[in-house]
Formats: C-alpha cells, structure tokens, sequence
C-alpha cells in the first residue's frame, strides 16, 4: 500500500480524448499523488500553452 510522500513514477500518461474521463488535455503534466488511504489522484499541471490563455 502506499503512505502519504510517497513518490510514484509513471512512464506514460495519456491524457483521454474524452474530457469527462480525463481532467487534462494533451501536454498536460500530471502527477499522481497518494492520498492517506493509498489511493492515487492526478494533479494536472495545464500544458505552457494552454495555461498562458
């Protein structure tokens, strides 16, 4: 299981098409984050270009 801090790599993450079954879009940075129950949620950083709108 995993504890809040810890550090989750992810070789790919692709952003769905759909934007109900995606919070980002495509170049969007996301992190996964441990929440206390070990459960991962994506924080989604806006791509550059996106964010500069």
């Amino acid at each position: 299981a995993l504890a809040p801090g810890d550090a989750v790599a992810v070789a790919t993450f692709e952003v769905a098409r759909d934007a109900e079954a995606s919070p980002g879009a495509p170049g969007d940075a996301v992190t996964l984050e441990a929440t206390r129950l070990g459960v991962l949620r994506a924080v989604v950083a806006p791509a550059p270009a996106r964010a500069a709108r």
